[in-house]
């Protein structure tokens, strides 16, 4: 076991001392890691020969397999299915138009524009080799070809042509190389160079200026067998195995750099690009820069280069390597905005007595990043202090030392030591005359004027730090916010949910204190109540300051810039975020610092300073949609799934980029959105603006807008509405006058149906009433009279009387009910039974689950088939007549009526009627049959009628009559 101990004091001494020399020796030498970009990303290919920019932003790369466009997330491919002559590009240049050129081995050359490739054919179908491509402004130049009219012509040929035929030229010769005859489109106008002079020539091959060139250090350049040359904004170059020749056309300055002074005996390859306006050289991997003056300068970039690899600064100054076979290597500029200073943990940044420290593990660092020597080894620090009227101090796991005269003195705690052995001490403060530790198991502290007297105080919320605010000692603890009352540790906050409180800080602009916690933000609290900075909640503050009316968080998610609302604090507003897109190491902040436009970050990744004002961070993102059409056209019947997908050129920043949409005129407000493709479905006919916003983590913003155009159908035009709109009102005024056409029509309908039913009544009640009845009657009554039977006589007419009267008041009622029915019915019979006297006899039978009195029936429906029954069935029959009426329950609205007789039978009874001079029967008949259809079109009964002949049936004569009534309720 001793052994092991030994060895592990060993392993640290070691580690001390490496740690110590790499202190010792700086830290600005740190590299920024790059991004390292290969077909795992999307490239269509490792082997890459070119890239450019285009005046857009995008980033475009030459493969062997395609050309690849980038936003900074993600790779968009084209090749021979797209358009492209051939997959091998081996130059690309954006122009000023927004066409990216592309070269390859081919009859054909030609651009991308909005996403489309272009392509023409070379004069006589003839291959031409990229490998002396020039880019220009809005054109391109193949070596001798220039394209002219879709094609790419020889523009030497036509040169020398026109040349000749300048008598100036004559006593020139024509031994010039032609290599060095160059067309610019750009500035429209050709550059020549002769026997050591630069001639500038217009269209019409006139010499508008012309310079001596210096070959001092070379021998005639027309004579050297060149590399490449071209244009490069206002230089023009010439890269020639034994150096490279620049001319400033802007200046006429020129100048030579021989191979020599490269460090190289011959040049081989040579790329040229531009930086801020200034040639970049890269030669076999090393980078040199040409200033205004022709100074040729070695620059180091953040990368160090291969010699296979090329080197492209874009517009931001950023660094794109790239190699045959090994991809694309990415490094962010971020010299101007931040910086690097320690690429190991820091815990704390703060300042001493004016001075910044910097604490990172055992080692306290001054301002120039050199190891304070007189800070005990085998110790981590946990906080600075720097209260205003109090001795700056430095609190460490081993002790806490006061700085004093430039030094950092420890406070001695002999007395604490000697009772409970070794402590970790974690905060100071001196407070009413007293000195306060919190240490890992108790606070401890004693009086100044008597250190001997010392008290201890359980911990048992586990504190962390103090803090003095209005006359009061605070505490951070795991259990929430706690005060110092007469050595006691009170809690002072009831809410359950702040809890972990993890820094206080008492405010300048507002009297509140500040309580950052441990995953619910920011709080404040001005000893009567508590609330929450609502934008905060979710988060890990580990630091606040409050400067110019914000607060700087320094947080699990980055460092964090609140605007404080003086209203209302509590919705107060996250402005600002830093995170490692900005040059921070890392998210998870331990540590910040504020000291003029600088923001010191301390995370476990290292220490940076980052120019918080610098314009870098207010750069607008750059949104766009996918499709280059300006406008989208759809008919409506293809609008079903509309598709827009969409992005923004960002090659640091893509994660923290969040995207909005609207559709106008629909949405007045933004709606949030997590996919970069938009789906619509059911959008109407009309013009809609489609807009995406895209905001940044430092809430720059920018709006990028597509119109979307749905074409309607035929039926979906306003000529059309409006004939449909003029069609429904005519269909409606013709369905109104149909209506009331129709209302009219059964109103007289009705008036001349309800005269008619007025009619069918009297005859009904005229059939009734018939003058055989009334004869019959009355000479019954006679009858009776003669045979001096008054009892019998008076009978009769009081049933007569009787009956006569319900007729007339029955016929008023369109219904009545089945016991009225009956009783109509039997007064009836009883009259016909007295005048038929033995021969005549009736049976009327109702079902028991019929309710006579809760039924009805049609006024005058059964009397007529009665009457008839016995006037013309029984009456002509020789013997007794039997009459049987039979009402039956067929369901709760229906019932069933059956009359038979056994009179001389139906069949028989019309043969009579034909013969007989009266035919009362068939006009009751009809009258009856009339009465049942007029019911039937009233919609109020569903009468079934039906008579049979017995005869036809069985063996006995007479007469059945059925009827089935069905009262149809509305």
């Amino acid at each position: 076991m001793q052994e092991l101990n030994t060895k592990l004091v060993i392993f640290h001494r070691i580690k001390q001392i490496v740690n110590i020399i790499f202190l010792l020796f700086g830290f600005s030498s740190f590299a920024q890691e790059g991004v390292h970009y290969t077909v795992k990303d999307g490239l269509p290919s490792n082997h890459v020969y070119v890239a450019t920019q285009d005046v857009d932003g995008f980033m475009w790369f030459g493969t062997d397999r395609g050309i690849a466009k980038f936003d900074g997330e993600s790779f968009k491919v084209f090749t021979v299915k797209d358009g492209l002559p051939n997959n091998d590009i081996w130059f690309l240049h954006g122009d000023n138009t927004g066409k990216v050129w592309y070269g390859s081995k081919s009859m054909y050359q030609g651009y991308i524009f909005k996403d489309s490739v272009y392509k023409f054919v070379t004069e006589d179908s003839a291959v031409i080799s990229p490998n002396r491509n020039h880019f220009l402004g809005d054109s391109i130049w193949y070596k001798n070809y220039q394209l002219l009219n879709g094609k790419f012509r020889n523009i030497q040929n036509v040169f020398l042509n026109e040349f000749r035929k300048k008598e100036v030229w004559n006593d020139m010769g024509w031994d010039f190389l032609k290599d060095q005859c160059y067309f610019n489109p750009a500035g429209k106008c050709y550059y020549l160079i002769k026997k050591g002079w630069f001639y500038k020539l217009d269209f019409n091959y006139r010499i508008t200026e012309k310079f001596k060139l210096d070959l001092s250090l070379t021998k005639d350049i027309v004579l050297f067998k060149s590399i490449s040359y071209g244009l490069k904004e206002e230089y023009y170059f010439i890269v020639h195995s034994t150096g490279v020749f620049v001319i400033d056309l802007k200046s006429n300055n020129n100048k030579f750099f021989s191979a020599k002074s490269f460090n190289k005996n011959e040049i081989l390859r040579c790329f040229v690009n531009l930086r801020n306006s200034k040639l970049i050289i890269n030669i076999e991997g090393v980078l040199y820069m040409i200033e205004k003056n022709l100074d040729c300068i070695n620059i180091n970039p953040d990368s160090k280069a291969a010699n296979d690899r090329i080197v492209f600064f874009d517009r931001d100054s950023n660094i794109w390597e790239y190699s045959l076979g090994n991809g694309i290597d990415y490094y962010q500029s971020a010299k101007k905005h931040s910086e690097l200073l320690i690429p190991i943990r820091v815990e704390l940044v703060s300042k001493i007595a004016g001075d910044l420290y910097f604490c990172s593990g055992e080692f306290l660092l001054d301002r120039n990043l050199n190891v304070c020597k007189r800070i005990n080894p085998y110790q981590s620090f946990y906080h600075i202090n720097n209260e205003k009227n109090q001795c700056d101090n430095l609190v460490s796991t081993n002790g806490v030392f006061l700085y004093k005269n430039q030094s950092f003195i420890p406070i001695e705690y002999k007395q604490l030591r000697n009772k409970v052995g070794r402590i970790d001490f974690k905060d100071f403060v001196n407070w009413n005359h007293s000195n306060y530790f919190i240490t890992s198991q108790f606070i401890w502290g004693y009086q100044e004027e008597e250190p001997t007297k010392d008290f201890f105080i359980n911990d048992n919320f586990q504190c962390k730090s103090f803090v003095k605010y209005r006359d009061k000692l605070y505490l951070t603890s795991a259990s929430g916010l706690l005060e110092m009352r007469e050595h006691k540790l009170i809690n002072v906050i009831s809410e359950n949910s702040i809890k972990n409180v993890s820094f206080l800080f008492g405010g300048v602009i507002l009297d509140k204190l500040f309580i950052g916690t441990d995953g619910r933000g920011v709080c404040f609290y001005d000893q009567r109540n508590i609330a929450l900075i609502q934008s905060t909640d979710g988060l890990i503050v580990n630091r606040i300051i409050e400067k110019d009316g914000f607060l700087w968080l320094s947080t699990q998610e980055g460092v964090k810039k609140v605007k404080l609302n003086l209203l209302d604090l509590s919705k107060s507003l996250i402005v600002d975020n830093f995170y490692d897109a900005d040059g921070i190491p890392e998210n998870n902040i331990n540590d910040i610092y504020l000291e003029n436009d600088t923001l010191y970050v301390a995370t476990d990744n290292g220490l940076a300073k980052v120019f918080y004002s610098d314009p870098k961070f207010k750069t607008i993102p750059k949104p766009y949609f996918e499709t280059s059409l300006d406008t989208l056209v759809y008919l409506y019947k293809n609008s079903n799934n509309i598709s827009m997908s969409f992005g923004s050129i960002d090659f640091n920043n893509q994660k923290y980029l969040k995207y909005d949409y609207r559709i106008l005129p629909l949405d007045s407000t933004w709606i949030y959105t997590k996919s970069k493709s938009l789906i619509f479905n059911g959008l109407a006919p009309g013009e809609y603006t489609i807009q995406i916003r895209v905001t940044d983590h430092h809430y720059n913003s920018s709006i990028a807008s597509k119109i979307l155009i749905i074409i309607p159908e035929w039926w979906q035009t306003t000529i059309a509405r409006l004939f449909f709109v003029l069609l429904g009102l005519g269909g409606m005024s013709l369905i109104i006058y149909l209506f009331v056409r129709r209302n009219r029509v059964k109103d007289a309908m009705e008036s001349e149906r309800e005269k008619k039913i007025a009619g069918l009544e009297l005859q009904a009640l005229r059939s009734q009433m018939n003058p055989h009845f009334v004869h019959n009657s009355l000479n019954s009554i006679q009858y009776y009279v003669q045979r001096n039977d008054v009892e019998l006589s008076e009978g009769y007419i009081a049933k007569f009387s009787r009956l006569v009267r319900k007729f007339f008041e029955y016929s008023k009622n369109q219904n009545i009910s089945l016991y009225d029915e009956i009783q109509l019915i039997k007064d009836y019979l009883e009259i016909e039974k007295l005048r038929f006297e033995e021969n005549l006899n009736f049976k009327i039978e109702v079902d028991p689950k019929l309710d006579v009195k809760e039924y009805f029936i049609p006024c005058m429906i059964l009397q007529p088939i009665v009457e008839n029954a016995v006037n013309h069935g029984i009456f002509h029959k020789q013997g007794k007549g039997i009459l049987n009426i039979e009402f039956v329950y067929v369901s709760d609205e229906c019932y069933s009526v059956m009359i038979m007789d056994n009179g001389i039978g139906i069949n028989r009874a019309k043969e009579l009627n034909k013969s007989s001079i009266k035919n009362y029967n068939s006009h009751s008949t009809s009258v009856l049959m009339e009465r049942l259809e007029l019911l039937k079109y009233h919609d109020e009964w569903d009468i079934k009628y039906e008579i049979i002949d017995r005869s036809d049936v069985e063996q006995n004569t007479g007469t059945i009559v059925n009827l089935e009534f069905n009262q149809i309720f509305e």
